[in-house]
């Protein structure tokens, strides 16, 4: 048993799938094929979670102990056909990063009362 990995243990033991289609039915609420994030058995982009709380305005972030472009926390931000394509994923957050990065900026930029 992978003591780093808890949520990975208990869902192989209980389902008997891997961490790439549990992170993304726990993301997305859908089922996914194995290996895809993001991405139902139709073969169509679902969305997060995360990214529905931040079509609402909410404050959204990932915390992981892991890498950012690993299963469990891509699951939140990425779609894939391939969650092992790590350049890919890595792409996407650096795209939503940025782009969560310039909203931030010009919202200081305005200042308070523009808010």
């Amino acid at each position: 048993m992978n003591l780093l990995q808890p949520t990975t243990c208990l869902v192989r033991a209980l389902f008997g799938v891997g961490i790439f289609a549990a992170g993304s039915a726990m993301a997305t609420g859908k089922r996914s094929g194995l290996r895809t994030l993001g991405i139902d058995l139709n073969n169509e982009a679902v969305r997060t979670l995360l990214e529905l709380a931040h079509d609402e305005g909410r404050a959204t972030g990932i915390v992981t102990n892991a890498s950012l472009t690993d299963a469990g926390a891509a699951a939140f931000y990425a779609k894939s056909r391939d969650a092992r394509d790590t350049e890919n994923i890595a792409a996407q957050l650096a795209g939503a990063t940025r782009s969560d990065a310039y909203q931030l900026a010009l919202r200081l930029q305005r200042g308070p009362a523009a808010d």
